[in-house]
């Protein structure tokens, strides 16, 4: 069985003669905590140091991001450990096709990260 949403079960207590009204109050102050914790870049709305599958969600272009991918690696000296392949960049397009401009570096493909998440707020001076 489902359970109930949160109308229903407000409207379920109103209907019994209970004040849903503290409920709602309640319900509405979690919701603004959890809002509160989402940042947004540009149009971009993402939870702050949560990581983005590329495959599933891009930023907007031109909103600067880190990247990372899982099947690429740096190549290391011996006895470091090895390390994946991270860059800082947004997303641009060239006519109608994406790609990863990257901060030092050339455009990438879209393939060349797996994952990506947005920048963190700047420490206190």
């Amino acid at each position: 069985m489902n359970k109930p949403t949160i109308l229903e079960r407000l409207e379920n207590r109103f209907y019994m003669g209970d004040d849903p009204i503290p409920d709602t109050i309640r319900y509405i102050e979690e919701l603004e905590e959890k809002l509160s914790k989402f940042k947004t870049i540009g149009g971009s709305w993402y939870m702050p140091g949560v990581w983005y599958k590329t495959s599933e969600r891009l930023p907007d272009p031109g909103d600067q991001v880190l990247l990372i991918t899982e099947n690429r690696l740096w190549c290391t000296p011996v006895g470091v450990d090895e390390a994946h392949v991270t860059a800082t960049g947004y997303l641009a397009h060239n006519g109608p096709d994406l790609y990863w401009a990257i901060f030092g570096e050339r455009g990438m493909e879209l393939e060349s990260f797996t994952h990506w998440m947005g920048l963190p707020e700047l420490p206190d001076a």
